[in-house]
């Protein structure tokens, strides 16, 4: 009996001494199933922070393309900076510096319009090339420069500004010293294309050319009847041979004052 008693005695400690706890499928979750949950719910935040989608994440391209948009702004003003007719026709940009050299009210802004003028007649434009050729002559708004002139009002000339620029290019060819007869012929032919479009001083200083000849009164007439009073006056006087005696004719070679040109 008293060993009966022991044995009861001792199996009673041993259950109550097990953690039913810790045994699977009792009571909370095993190990296994704990490190499973965690790795679970880790995986899951993962996966919500990639949902969630910014600008950027969402179209990468969208940063790039808007640097881009803000370089090319830049590099437009850059390029309007160097030339101020951007944008603008030839006759558009010249309407623009003369608009500037010939302000309504206050005085002529020179230096913001020479540009104008010169890149219109980089692009060709005969009248913004003409209107600098008169510029540079007469020295407005720039110091003055006759060869620079000259350059200019040549090409204008060729450019089909014949009335004003090819007579002014005709002369400031002839006033030069040791004229040589290639430059004086060059100069007489622009004076014929000047008188052609109607210029009175370019038929006269042909007519000048040809003193002594008939056709010299040819020319005069021309002159006179485009309203020359000095080449009229010449006609009222009798012909005169041409002698050894008078001066050389680029002493006499007129110039017409400085026109406004219109726009």
């Amino acid at each position: 009996m008293i060993r009966l008693a022991i044995l009861l005695v001792l199996c009673g400690w041993c259950a109550c001494g097990r953690n039913p706890g810790r045994e699977e499928g009792v009571g909370g979750p095993s190990n296994r199933e704990s490190e499973s949950a965690s790795q679970s719910d880790t995986q899951s935040g993962a996966t919500s922070e990639r949902d969630v989608e910014t600008p950027e994440s969402a179209d990468p391209s969208r940063t790039e393309q808007s640097e881009f948009h803000v370089e090319d702004a830049l590099d437009e003003t850059r390029k309007i900076a160097v030339d101020p007719c951007r944008g603008l026709d030839d006759e558009a940009c010249y309407r623009e510096g003369w608009d500037l050299a010939h302000p309504a009210a206050g005085d002529p802004r020179w230096k913001d319009a020479l540009p104008y003028f010169h890149r219109g007649c980089d692009r060709r434009y005969q009248t913004a090339c003409a209107y600098l050729g008169l510029l540079y002559h007469h020295g407005v708004g720039v110091a003055q420069n006759g060869e620079t002139a000259f350059d200019l009002y040549v090409k204008a000339c060729n450019l089909g500004e014949s009335r004003v620029s090819c007579l002014n290019a005709g002369v400031l060819l002839l006033a030069r010293t040791d004229v040589a007869k290639a430059d004086e012929t060059r100069a007489i032919e622009w004076f014929k294309r000047s008188c052609d479009e109607g210029e009175p001083i370019a038929c006269h200083n042909v007519g000048i050319s040809e003193v002594g000849a008939a056709s010299a009164r040819l020319w005069f007439r021309r002159a006179c009847e485009l309203g020359d009073k000095i080449s009229c006056e010449l006609l009222a006087k009798p012909p005169s041979p041409a002698s050894a005696d008078d001066p050389p004719s680029h002493s006499r070679w007129r110039l017409p004052p400085p026109p406004v040109l219109t726009p």
